[in-house]
């Protein structure tokens, strides 16, 4: 055989292989083509979802955040009302008052389970609040 003839029967040995390959792309596309388009109404609804999903987490943390916001006010509120009457008790001052019940304390009876030491290293706690706490009746631990 001649060059010639070698090429085009390379050339057409190279369009059946094109060929084969087109047809077989095409069935590829015909067999992919069909769950595609039964999945985008799936992904489209989806979707949808995940945007109901997001604005109720968006509103609930939202929600979330104002309720400790408000507990947050009430846990200070209480604080403070725990405070001024255990400064009423004992007669220690306010800002004394209000370190004891940082520290748990919120009545008389609870000096109980404190020692002298551990309640004079506390910030502003000094013989004379011991001294104001033992004359309105509060025992320490020993």
């Amino acid at each position: 055989m001649s060059k010639k003839q070698d090429r085009k029967k390379a050339l057409k040995l190279k369009q059946r292989l094109e060929q084969k390959a087109q047809a077989k792309l095409s069935g590829v596309r015909r067999a992919v083509s069909a769950p595609v388009a039964a999945a985008k109404p799936v992904v489209e609804e989806v979707k949808e979802v995940a945007s109901k999903v997001e604005e109720k987490v968006v509103a609930t943390a939202e929600k979330a955040k104002d309720d400790v916001a408000k507990a947050g006010h009430a846990t200070v509120d209480a604080g403070e009302d725990l405070a001024s009457a255990l400064h009423e008790a004992t007669n220690v001052g306010l800002e004394r008052a209000k370190t004891f019940v940082e520290e748990g304390i919120s009545k008389v009876e609870d000096f109980a389970s404190k020692t002298e030491k551990e309640l004079l290293a506390l910030k502003g706690i000094g013989p004379a609040t011991i001294k104001k706490l033992k004359e309105a009746g509060a025992s320490f631990k020993a």
